[in-house]
């Protein structure tokens, strides 16, 4: 007999199967975030897509274990990406964009 408040344990528990990627898009000259901006997180098992928040912050909560690159595009700014960014199952990495403005052309 159980003692009270014991838990019986069944199987076994695994671990996370996902990671997760967090950053931030930042103007270089400004130093401010930029919200908006579509950010990719690409690797051989997937690609994954969302747009930073009005800060500048993005958030991949569920990726594949695997190594990504990660890329970050906006109107008005030139595009931008960071590689070999490996992500663990149960831990968020951070890769922050810092975003140069385009040139313009007369």
């Amino acid at each position: 007999m159980a003692k009270k408040g014991a838990v019986k344990k069944q199987g076994h528990l695994l671990g996370g199967t996902t990671g997760g990627l967090v950053g931030r898009c930042v103007d270089l000259q400004a130093r401010a975030g930029i919200p908006n901006a579509k950010v990719l997180a690409v690797s051989p098992s997937q690609t994954a897509q969302t747009f930073t928040d009005a800060q500048g912050n993005f958030n991949f909560m569920i990726l594949a274990p695997d190594a990504y690159t990660v890329a970050a595009e906006k109107a008005g700014y030139d595009p931008v990406s960071q590689s070999d960014i490996t992500v663990y199952p149960d831990q968020a990495q951070t890769a922050n964009l810092w975003m140069q403005k385009s040139l313009q052309r007369s």
